[in-house]
């Protein structure tokens, strides 16, 4: 009897939870290079600040690089609503909230892990041409300036 309590105990505590690894707003400040064979064509990097994150992407083949910045927070779990008072605002957090703004609905990057100067991403992909749904790793290492 004590072992099916403890089993029903561990199953009620995995499945509540929080998946992702609580990091510091301050953590994350900064540029971080993307290191992924999928991206040789591209030189991808990811910059924070206190309140927006800028992507970039130098596209080696016709030397041109395409840039595009949003706004994001950080939240524990992944909120059933966007909260646009929250960018700037949270210290910490599990997850990289922001919001799509063509596809009208709230995206998110759950941290994995940020260790050293290697932090660890992953996100839900939708199905697309060519691929099935699911979630895709990004792994990225900080750029030393």
């Amino acid at each position: 009897m004590k072992k099916i309590f403890l089993l029903i105990t561990f199953i009620v505590f995995c499945c509540t939870s929080k998946a992702g690894t609580p990091v510091l707003r301050s953590q994350l400040v900064g540029k971080w290079r993307l290191i992924d064979e999928n991206y040789k064509d591209c030189i991808e990097t990811w910059e924070f600040s206190e309140d927006a994150m800028t992507q970039s992407c130098e596209f080696k083949l016709i030397n041109e690089i395409s840039t595009y910045s949003r706004p994001y927070y950080l939240f524990t779990g992944i909120p059933s609503k966007y909260v646009p008072s929250l960018i700037g605002q949270t210290k910490s957090g599990t997850h990289i909230i922001y919001y799509a703004e063509k596809r009208k609905i709230i995206q998110y990057y759950e941290v994995m892990s940020l260790k050293n100067d290697t932090l660890t991403l992953r996100y839900y992909a939708d199905d697309a041409i060519g691929l099935s749904a699911g979630y895709v790793v990004l792994t990225f290492l900080r750029v030393k300036e």
